[in-house]
């Protein structure tokens, strides 16, 4: 299971409906940015986390094929905060684990920096100030984004010369939906003692985010129950490499490898080596078949950067396999934008 503490409904796949009881109640949820929606609730499998959760919890039924196409693993349901009231929850990158656990902090010491979460909402929301501007950020461990801006505060910050706006928008999925997104990076300013210049950032129309890669600077530990959230900034952190515009593609997963679902033109090293949209990458320096998922091809990208890596791929139009190097470029991370100029079109 994923978890998604951007979710207020915890989400079981419909292929394990066998296992999913009649409905019991239309729920009203509140997503990020306040948006409420009314979601059917199921009577869900038996779902067991550690002396956390040992019941049958009210939960959604969807298709999550999509998603396992992204993440390249069997995905069978996505963990939200409604199942999450009684513990805490532990992101250590320093040595990359995730702990669900009811007992007393683990983040403890004199460099630990503590805040109250909005008791409102249904899923943790910190305020922080930008530039003057009070910001509620949603933390989202189901965002791959670095820093998402509420559309107003994207704005009022690009005119107050603290946002460098880029000339090229994009597309994102947010709120269910798809919309257009304003991008940029921040040239000055700080945020949980992190400092934001060069720092990626996009927009919004209806909330705020902290995503992955901007968590990846810090281990947090957040405690639902109290509505708190700890942390501590990883000074040494190895900058996270932004895996799509280092390969210059975005990739679908499945049994054989990765597809090549869309290639970021004349900017990235897929399209230099030849490579094509619908090709399908069967080995990827030293990942083959189904080994290739975002975590394998996100750090081997990381590793490997600046070098020039073997590539082996499948032409379906020809039935052709054609080995290839790709060049990666040295380290692309939204936490240093060494991306600006691609979306300047420079």
């Amino acid at each position: 299971m994923l978890l998604d503490t951007g979710a207020g409904l915890t989400v079981i796949d419909s292929l394990l409906k066998d296992s999913i009881g009649p409905e019991v109640e239309d729920r009203r949820v509140t997503m990020l940015g306040g948006t409420q929606r009314i979601m059917k609730c199921y009577e869900g499998p038996s779902l067991k986390i550690g002396t956390i959760l040992d019941e049958r919890p009210k939960v959604m039924v969807s298709d999550l094929r999509m998603m396992v196409r992204f993440v390249g693993k069997p995905i069978v349901g996505v963990l939200a905060m409604d199942v999450m009231q009684r513990g805490k929850i532990l992101l250590n990158y320093d040595d990359r684990t995730l702990k669900i656990h009811a007992g007393s902090w683990i983040l403890d010491g004199p460099d630990i920096k503590e805040v109250e979460l909005n008791k409102e909402a249904d899923v943790p929301e910190l305020h922080e100030e930008i530039g003057g501007h009070s910001v509620l950020f949603g933390v989202d461990t189901g965002s791959n984004h670095c820093i998402i801006l509420e559309s107003t505060v994207f704005d009022a910050l690009v005119s107050d010369g603290v946002i460098e706006l880029s000339k090229i928008t994009a597309r994102q999925m947010a709120g269910g939906g798809v919309s257009s997104a304003k991008q940029g990076w921040f040239l000055k300013g700080e945020l949980m003692g992190k400092n934001l210049g060069g720092v990626a950032v996009s927009s919004d129309p209806r909330s705020s985010i902290l995503g992955l890669e901007w968590l990846y600077a810090f281990n947090t530990e957040i405690d639902f129950s109290t509505r708190k959230l700890r942390y501590h900034l990883r000074r040494n952190a190895k900058l996270p490499c932004d895996t799509q515009i280092m390969i210059g593609a975005i990739l679908l997963f499945d049994e054989y490898g990765a597809v090549v679902e869309r290639l970021r033109p004349g900017s990235g090293a897929a399209e230099n080596a030849g490579i094509k949209p619908g090709d399908v990458i069967q080995e990827f320096a030293s990942l083959k078949g189904k080994e290739m998922n975002e975590a394998t091809i996100a750090e081997t990208v990381s590793d490997e950067a600046g070098k020039e890596i073997s590539v082996r791929y499948l032409r379906k139009a020809d039935g052709k396999q054609v080995s290839v190097k790709l060049r990666l470029p040295p380290v692309i991370s939204d936490w240093d934008f060494g991306g600006r100029d691609i979306f300047n079109g420079k």
